[in-house]
């Protein structure tokens, strides 16, 4: 779904326009933004419902603490609706909208801010389910909704205006009824008995879940702030429509966060249940195969982008002035987005393990480094800066912590893990860029550069496994699957 969600991002702009489609790009970063709000409250329900689930945490206080946190979600979901009442200002103040109107950017805010309010509130709900181990279901759920929201869009789009109000209209339709379907499977997985559900709130428990997420949260909040500076400083300084070029990097390198979170955050539950369960060559088992999975994927999809990033925005957008635009930023972002997916893989640890105070301190480093840099590339290379300063930041990120991280867990983990796991079906997948100097897709047509560069994919990909530990786990697969 993260593959197709980007791959319609093309019929969004024509369909909507590259100026109206920055506003569905600034409705990405507020969404961002405002989840900061979360402070990792909603990792805590997903990981405490594991360990109820494991009859490690008593139901009297876990129930007590789903009360709580849920009507804290709901206070600040009505705060977020307030957030209407400040869309004039954004409008007129802070985006840089050249000849779009006014009036269309500060009512397409109000409903950006309604479907935020929604979003938020699933956050809550999907964290239960998530907890809850239920993956298949929560996996069929989302492609089910994602749909609805990515392609369901297109003909409602077509068929009523193609405006950008119709557009953040659908989606607070679709988004209220996916908060009502998750709504009412957390009640079942729950199993409330009478006087649960809706019992007193208790501030105990609250501020428990709170003291307890303290520093996860500011764990999420530091790094949220490093990917969120140089999006937040582009949709001010740039022009909406170079904004939009900025956003398709973006959107296109997402697909790496959006590859690895899902697979981090499915194996967390796990992991914490597992060692609940003093299981932890299990655990560790589930970390090495799913780290190897997420490497031969964001390997393999990350040199297809940085060899031939002008060709494949072309072959995606047809739009040759936006391909080449995007192409400026594009190769070097989806290397520093690389960095930071892999580096994000030593979250499962931390979730695993309950404990987020060393990459905390790591991240607090990060941050201190990060702003000034950022700064003084700015300065000195103006746009282009704002990518070399995410590139610096997630290289050391990388490079430095990742052995004490590792170490939490098990300490030959780093050893075994990331070199074997990570690092070496990375760059047997980056070795078919040598392809870069034989292969020139400038004359072949859009579909002749898709077919081309999906060759290339699935080659890297192939490359990675015959030079990675994931060859030792195939092969007997594959010639039990012969003698049959």
């Amino acid at each position: 779904m993260a593959l197709l969600s980007v791959a319609t991002l093309p019929f969004y702009i024509d369909m909507l326009g590259s100026q109206a489609y920055g506003l569905v790009a600034f409705f990405m970063q507020l969404q961002t933004m405002i989840g900061l709000l979360d402070i990792g409250i909603s990792a805590t329900v997903s990981r405490n419902t594991a360990l109820f689930g494991a009859g490690k945490l008593a139901r009297n206080d876990y129930f007590a603490m789903l009360r709580s946190i849920e009507f804290s979600f709901v206070v600040v979901a009505l705060c977020i609706l307030g957030g209407v009442f400040s869309a004039p200002l954004l409008a007129q103040s802070w985006l840089n909208l050249g000849d779009f109107s006014v009036v269309v950017a500060r009512d397409t805010i109000q409903l950006i801010f309604v479907v935020i309010a929604l979003r938020w509130m699933q956050t809550y709900y999907r964290a239960i389910v998530l907890g809850a181990e239920q993956l298949v279901w929560l996996g069929w759920f989302n492609i089910l909704v994602s749909s609805v929201r990515i392609f369901g869009v297109l003909p409602y789009l077509y068929l009523v205006s193609g405006d950008v109000l119709d557009f953040f209209l659908y989606q607070i339709v679709v988004n209220f009824i996916e908060l009502m379907l998750l709504f009412f499977r957390t009640n079942k997985i729950a199993g409330f008995r009478q006087g649960e559900r809706f019992g007193k709130i208790n501030k105990s428990a609250l501020s428990d879940a709170i003291v307890s997420s303290l520093v996860v949260g500011l764990t999420s909040l530091l790094w949220a702030v490093i990917t969120q500076a140089d999006k937040f400083l582009a949709s001010g300084i740039l022009p909406i429509a170079d904004y939009t070029a900025y956003s398709l990097v973006i959107s296109i390198s997402s697909i790496l966060l959006l590859l690895s979170g899902t697979c981090i955050y499915a194996i967390g539950p796990a992991m914490a249940r597992l060692l609940a369960q003093d299981k932890k060559s299990e655990a560790v088992a589930v970390f090495r195969n799913i780290s190897l999975v997420v490497s031969l994927m964001l390997g393999s999809a990350s040199v297809v982008v940085i060899g031939w990033s002008e060709s494949l925005l072309f072959a995606w957008t047809g739009n040759v002035p936006l391909s080449q635009k995007a192409a400026e930023f594009l190769p070097l972002y989806m290397l520093a987005t690389l960095f930071f997916a892999l580096g994000n893989l030593s979250y499962a640890i931390n979730y695993a393990i309950g404990n987020f105070q060393l990459r905390l301190k790591y991240s607090i480093i990060s941050l201190l480094l990060y702003l000034p840099t950022l700064a003084v590339l700015l300065w000195l290379f103006g746009e282009q800066g704002l990518v070399y300063g995410w590139l610096i930041v997630n290289l050391l990120f990388f490079v430095v912590p990742q052995f004490f991280l590792y170490r939490q867990l098990d300490h030959s983990l780093y050893k075994t893990s990331m070199v074997q796991d990570v690092c070496v079906p990375v760059m047997a997948a980056m070795s078919v860029l040598l392809l870069v100097f034989i292969v020139d897709l400038r004359p072949f047509n859009r579909l002749e550069i898709f077919a081309v560069l999906t060759l290339i994919g699935l080659l890297s990909l192939v490359v990675a496994v015959l030079l990675s530990r994931a060859r030792l786990l195939l092969l007997p697969q594959l010639r039990q699957l012969l003698r049959k």
